[in-house]
């Protein structure tokens, strides 16, 4: 047996390890739908994707299972979203001025 046979095998499991849960991750957001939107004076998100999905909004939070569908406050300033350890965060602020 060579010297580098042990180390090809622990890079493959390694390898195997390390992009599965990516891989697993990507395939079952793509596989589904996440869909937020404006209805009953706060944001309803609808999961349709095979995996959970945390959001918070305005001060509160909701864990979203599978199949189903949650109404939270409108935001102010900030939306996020959380899957599994991936998260997307939407920021804005809203200025006022006077046209001239």
């Amino acid at each position: 047996m060579s010297p580098t046979t042990p180390l090809r095998a622990a890079l493959a499991i390694l390898t195997l390890v390390v992009l599965t849960p990516w891989a697993f991750l990507v395939d079952g957001l793509a596989s589904g739908s996440l869909r937020i939107e404006l209805a009953d004076g706060g944001l309803r998100v609808e999961n349709g994707t095979p995996l959970p999905v945390e959001v918070w909004s305005g001060g509160a939070s909701a864990r979203v299972a599978p199949g189903s569908s949650s109404t939270l406050p409108l935001p102010r300033g900030e939306l996020r979203i959380s899957c599994l350890w991936a998260e997307v965060v939407v920021r804005w602020s809203l200025t006022s001025g006077r046209g001239s």
